[in-house]
């Protein structure tokens, strides 16, 4: 897979971004981890860094996959709203949000990973998930998504565990028509109330519920002056 990035000039950024906008996109795109980036408008491709031989099929591939997202986390809460969706694969990390898809390439999060070793060896780790006090729930499911060890409602657990088996499965067929030689490891969901993460395994996935990052944090500030 080539990573030659297509050079974008000042006049191909779209109007109407900010120059605030503009200068985080130069930002993010001149990251040494990043291969590119993408922008697309009612699901048309209006500016891309990304290398040409990935353009066609990212631009094709993450409308659909997002909006599926999107209402599956709309069914499962409809108070609730999707903001981002992080995949990560053997090679690459692909980030979409909802006012702009860009490709990127970061570090793995080795400790989800190393969840999904085994099946022997993962429920002591999902033990000491649920203890974590930024954890709202754990849910483990059989490869068909049906949960076999969860800390919410078994209703909660069969909507989450059922609807990311098939974006995952969905995930990774996009992902093998891209690159047979990758595979998706996690996928990170960002949401108004959640962050979710789901690891896959050939015979048992892992989705772990978490409060924001920011939520965490004031939690803890509360916490420590009590």
């Amino acid at each position: 897979m080539t990573t030659c990035k297509r050079q974008v000039t000042r006049k191909e950024i779209p109007n109407e971004f900010s120059e605030d906008t503009k200068r985080a996109i130069k930002r993010i795109d001149q990251h040494h981890n990043v291969l590119g980036l993408l922008y697309l408008r009612n699901d048309c491709l209006e500016m891309y860094t990304v290398p040409e031989n990935m353009v066609r099929f990212l631009s094709k591939r993450l409308p659909p996959l997002h909006s599926a997202m999107r209402n599956a986390i709309t069914e499962i809460d409809v108070l609730d709203e999707l903001v981002a969706i992080r995949i990560e694969t053997k090679k690459i990390e692909i980030i979409a949000t909802s006012d702009k898809d860009f490709l990127a390439c970061d570090l793995k999060d080795e400790w989800l990973v190393t969840t999904t070793s085994s099946i022997n060896k993962v429920n002591p780790v999902v033990d000491r998930i649920m203890d974590d006090e930024s954890v709202e729930g754990v849910i483990m499911t059989n490869k068909e998504g049906a949960p076999i060890l969860t800390n919410i409602t078994l209703t909660g657990a069969s909507n989450y565990g059922l609807r990311l088996q098939q974006f995952g499965s969905i995930t990774q067929m996009y992902k093998k028509e891209m690159d047979p030689f990758d595979e998706v490891l996690i996928i990170r969901l960002h949401t108004k109330k959640l962050e979710i993460m789901f690891a896959t395994n050939p015979e048992f996935n892992i989705v772990v519920l978490q409060h924001p990052r920011h939520k965490a944090k004031q939690q803890e500030k509360i916490k420590n002056v009590m």
